[in-house]
């Protein structure tokens, strides 16, 4: 067998490998982008990132549904967040907005008009003047790494 025939069979095989891993990777993008497009999918994504908030936070924060749904309108239903002696700081029974602009980095996200349904905001002092939810902005803030600056931004319009 000569080496350039070995060469070229060599060549080929590899090719034939790395379009089969590029086809297999436009796949499984396309599998997961499919994925997400199924309510369930969405809710259990969001039930699993709620619990990581709850974890990292310190607080309860829990949803019973979210829908992310063409063209690109998010719904959720039973937003609840606790403050940190176990009061309701924030319920919503649903809300639904229809996201305008979404930037990954820095993030940005601009909502249109939010429709809420059966909501409330509670704020509450305790006996040293501290209330609920700038002690929670106050655990989000010292959550960051000194010196590293974070561009995060959530809009709605009124």
């Amino acid at each position: 067998m000569s080496k350039v025939y070995f060469v070229s069979k060599v060549i080929k095989i590899l090719a034939g490998f790395i379009s089969a891993v590029i086809i297999l990777s436009i796949i499984a993008v396309l599998l997961v982008s499919l994925a997400f497009t199924i309510p369930s999918v969405q809710t259990g994504a969001a039930r699993w990132g709620t619990r990581k908030a709850s974890e990292w936070l310190g607080a309860r924060v829990e949803l019973s549904k979210l829908a992310i749904t063409f063209p690109l309108t998010i719904t959720v239903e039973d937003f609840y967040v606790e403050d940190f002696q176990g009061d309701t700081m924030i319920y919503v029974s649903h809300v639904e907005a229809p996201v305008k602009t979404l930037i990954p980095r820095p993030l940005h996200l601009h909502f249109g008009q939010a429709s809420l349904r059966d909501g409330g905001f509670t704020l509450h002092e305790d006996d040293h003047d501290n209330i609920n939810i700038k002690e929670v902005v106050e655990r989000i803030k010292s959550a960051r790494k000194p010196g590293k600056k974070r561009d995060f931004r959530i809009e709605f319009d009124a």
